[in-house]
């Protein structure tokens, strides 16, 4: 089923439209099967912000009650948005993360106390490194902290040098250079946000279970509970999924020099400004919005196949020991954690990178809902998915009669 918010408008409007996408204010064409107030505010919400592309979709006690797409997928081929759609979805690549590691404590493969240099067999020239643990890594306490320092996981030039490699650099060059490096805090003291220590988490799947991470990821998450569509990124736009968007660039009049050769060729942000390859288990996944909430719904339960038992989930949610008891929102394993007076929880985590935003939600009443969109920034550079997510909250409250219908059987 497909319907359009002024057609005519939006047709015309692409007829003329410059290599610059963000500028077309017409109001978004819209495919799928939706909940037209949510559709409505998602058209209002897309022209406010000159948005190019995005999908959305919401479940309801684990139905797929709304599937669609808005907008361009590749704005100059005019190829609209559907609910079948892959994007980059950055940083929600944590949970996925997050999740393969608590099964395999849950198969008792693996202790959250179980210190990574012993997991990993490293030799850190910082004795404080061998203090790291799982627990510490899930939670971004490991003592890597890149307000304090950096994150390494956007210095390719200097990381080659180091370790006197060729670009592109390899996740193993990475750790290399880190262990030559003192930690930013003492491990287990604080919390600071850290894309290297799921690194390392993404690296410890694959010596525990013996399995490549995204294999693993597959075969033990996501297939069984029917999501079949999600897998890793690759960095070259000659190298982009089936059904992958087009992503728009942060400044799509600027170049930036390549860090996957080292003749360091002049790219686009989105196409060689970083390098998505290595950043697999923090950052690296491409998903269909319908396949998080899919996700969403095995978390809660609502599909046979559920990735984590009860306690997982617990352990999931729990607070880790240095944030204050009173505190409503802390960082649990992989998802941002809001504790409710009814001992129930919103879960939630956003992704960004230049040329994606993200957004995946668990709300405590059984709803769930992800974003995605194929740029970062809408008016005044603020990202999309902060942007979006009070009137998401609002438009879905809002809602009186749900469908009955579940979409899962055709868009996932």
């Amino acid at each position: 089923m497909t319907r359009d918010f002024n057609r005519r408008h939006f047709l015309a409007a692409a007829a003329t439209a410059t290599c610059v996408p963000r500028c077309v204010a017409a109001a978004p064409r819209v495919t799928g099967v939706g909940l037209p107030a949510v559709d409505a505010m998602m058209a209002d919400f897309m022209q406010q912000h000159s948005v190019t592309g995005a999908s959305l979709a919401i479940t309801r006690r684990g139905r797929l009650v709304h599937a669609a797409g808005y907008g361009l997928a590749d704005p100059d081929r005019q190829t609209p948005v559907t609910p079948l759609h892959r994007f980059r979805i950055a940083s929600v690549s944590k949970p996925l993360t997050a999740i393969a590691i608590l099964r395999l404590c849950q198969r008792r493969d693996l202790k959250l106390t179980d210190r990574v240099v012993d997991v990993l067999q490293l030799r850190p020239t910082d004795t404080a490194f061998a203090a790291i643990t799982i627990d510490h890594l899930l939670h971004h306490s490991g003592g890597f902290d890149r307000q304090a320092s950096f994150d390494p996981m956007f210095r390719d030039e200097d990381i080659a040098k180091s370790q006197q490699v060729a670009l592109p650099v390899s996740q193993q060059a990475i750790v290399d250079y880190m262990l030559d490096r003192p930690l930013d805090f003492i491990p287990g003291s604080r919390y600071a946000y850290s894309n290297f220590g799921y690194l390392l988490l993404g690296q410890v799947i694959e010596r525990v279970s013996g399995d490549a991470y995204e294999a693993f990821v597959q075969r033990e998450i996501l297939h069984p509970c029917g999501e079949r569509r999600m897998q890793l990124g690759r960095t070259a736009r000659s190298q982009a999924a089936e059904n992958e968007v087009v992503y728009v660039a942060d400044r799509p009049d600027k170049t930036y020099p390549s860090v996957l050769t080292p003749q360091r060729q002049p790219v686009a942000g989105p196409y060689g400004h970083y390098h998505l390859e290595p950043m697999a288990a923090h950052g690296g996944w491409l998903a269909t919005a319908t396949g998080l909430v899919r996700l969403a719904s095995a978390l809660r339960r609502f599909v046979w196949a559920a990735p984590l038992s009860a306690a997982s989930m617990q352990t999931m949610v729990r607070k880790p020991d240095f944030v204050d008891a009173e505190k409503a929102v802390h960082y649990g394993c992989g998802v941002q954690v809001r504790s409710l007076k009814n001992g129930k929880h919103n879960l939630w985590h956003n992704g960004s990178l230049d040329g994606t935003n993200a957004l995946w939600v668990l709300r405590h009443d059984d709803l769930a809902w992800c974003v995605l969109f194929n740029q970062r920034y809408g008016r005044d550079r603020k990202q999309l998915c902060s942007l979006i997510d009070a009137p998401l909250h609002r438009a879905v409250d809002a809602v009186s009669e749900w469908p009955r219908e579940d979409l899962f059987e055709r868009y996932l």
